[in-house]
């Protein structure tokens, strides 16, 4: 919980469910997740692992162009680089 509070979780949540998993569940809808890669709360193994698994799950549900992983080098914050990158994504894909 280093870095976040309590409201950040939902209690015994992760017991039962990887964040891959919680994740996948909006499959086949698009899905664009940014991400800083000096972001001390997710590191960036986290990411690779996330990664992998959600194209796995889009692929599994037959479009996985509609998975998208955009890494910043940047902590947790949001940059322009982020909202340049979402706003290219809405108009593509929205």
């Amino acid at each position: 919980m280093k870095g976040h509070g309590i409201y950040y979780y939902v209690p015994g949540l992760l017991k039962h469910f990887t964040t891959s998993r919680m994740n996948a569940l909006i499959a086949p809808r698009h899905h664009l997740a940014l991400a800083g890669v000096k972001d001390r709360s997710t590191p960036p193994k986290g990411h690779d692992r996330v990664d992998a698994d959600l194209k796995q799950a889009y692929l599994a549900a037959g479009h996985p162009e509609r998975w998208e992983l955009k890494r910043f080098d940047c902590g947790h914050q949001e940059i322009e680089e982020m909202r340049t990158a979402a706003r290219d994504y809405f108009v593509r894909n929205l």
